[in-house]
């Protein structure tokens, strides 16, 4: 049985990253913060691999993105179980 989804996205970003995903990013994304979850959120002492997994039931949707101004910048969209990098 399907369980419905409890939150709206996975956002996933680089630890030095931080303050501008939560100053900036996830403002602009307009999910209101009780509705996603971040690496913030995850189980303490929970394997990483097991709590990404974990983010693919209670949220429909993921992002996972670097800084604009790193060179090499990627943001990966993940709607279902469908990824697109941007």
């Amino acid at each position: 049985m399907n369980e419905p989804f409890t939150l709206d996205l996975f956002l996933s970003y680089a630890a030095a990253d931080r303050a501008w995903a939560r100053g900036y990013l996830i403002p602009a994304l307009g999910v209101p913060r009780e509705r996603l979850i971040t690496h913030d959120e995850f189980h303490l002492g929970a394997a990483r691999v097991s709590e990404v997994e974990r983010t693919t039931f209670i949220a429909p949707h993921s992002v996972a993105s670097s800084h604009p101004s790193t060179p090499q910048q990627k943001t990966l969209l993940r709607s279902g179980r469908f990824w697109q990098s941007q």
